[in-house]
C-alpha cells in the first residue's frame, strides 16, 4: 500500500488561460512532482476587486500528486505561475479506490 508519506493530494489551481495551463502542467509532469492534471477551460471566474465586480475566462486545474511532493510542488507553482498571487488549494483525499492503489505500488 501507498505509505502515509505518499498519501494522495489534490491540489486545485486557476491559470489565465488554457495555454498557460497546459505548459505548466506539462512540466510539472515532466518533473515528476505530480501524478495527473485534469485541465478545464472556459471557467468563469467571478469575483469583486476594490470594490467593482469583475468577470474573467480561466483553466481550472486539478492536479493529483503525492503529500510529500506538495511542498516543492507549491513553490514551482509560485514560482512559474503568471499570476501574482496564484491560489493553491490542497484538497486531501480521504481514500483512494483499491485498484489505483494497486497501480501506484507498481
Amino acid at each position: 500500500m501507498v505509505s502515509d508519506k505518499d498519501e494522495i493530494v489534490l491540489l486545485y489551481v486557476l491559470f489565465p488561460n488554457l495555454k498557460e495551463a497546459t505548459q505548466v502542467s506539462k512540466a510539472l509532469l515532466k518533473d515528476k512532482l505530480i501524478i495527473c492534471s485534469n485541465i478545464t477551460p472556459g471557467v468563469l471566474s467571478i469575483y469583486e476587486e476594490d470594490g467593482i465586480e469583475k468577470e474573467k475566462p480561466e483553466a481550472k486545474v486539478m492536479l493529483k500528486a503525492f503529500k510529500s511532493k506538495v511542498d516543492l510542488l507549491k513553490k514551482t507553482i509560485d514560482d512559474t505561475h503568471s499570476y501574482k498571487y496564484p491560489i493553491v488549494l490542497e484538497i486531501d483525499i480521504a481514500s483512494i479506490n483499491e485498484k489505483m492503489r494497486e497501480n501506484l505500488n507498481n
